[in-house]
């Protein structure tokens, strides 16, 4: 839960607070979805969730690559920090997103295992 921790005791103020938040909740909500999803045995939905859950997930990371070039190139940790609380987890559920799309457009996004 170092999401909600994060939420409440950023440095980046409301602004990082916010987007914290956001994703705490996004995150949650992908997961909550992608097991509704399995207990329906709708596979094909939760892995689609879960590439969602993911995405979110993966936002550890990209702060962790994001933040250091965004202090270098900025010259300051606070907007970078504020910046990073948004570009962390956006960019990788847009991508998600674009994936999935993508693959429902040729055919089902996943099979379902015999």
């Amino acid at each position: 839960m170092w999401m909600k921790y994060a939420a409440v005791v950023s440095l980046g103020g409301l602004v990082a607070h916010t987007g914290f938040f956001l994703l705490s909740l996004c995150w949650l909500g992908t997961a909550g979805l992608g097991l509704a999803a399995i207990l329906r045995r709708e596979i094909p939905v939760h892995r689609e969730w879960l590439v969602r859950c993911y995405a979110l997930t993966f936002a550890a990371v990209t702060l962790r690559i994001w933040l250091p070039v965004l202090t270098v190139a900025s010259g300051s940790f606070d907007e970078a920090y504020r910046t990073v609380s948004w570009l962390s987890w956006v960019p990788n559920l847009m991508v998600a997103e674009w994936w999935i799309q993508k693959r429902c457009s040729i055919g089902p996004v996943f099979q379902q295992d015999p």
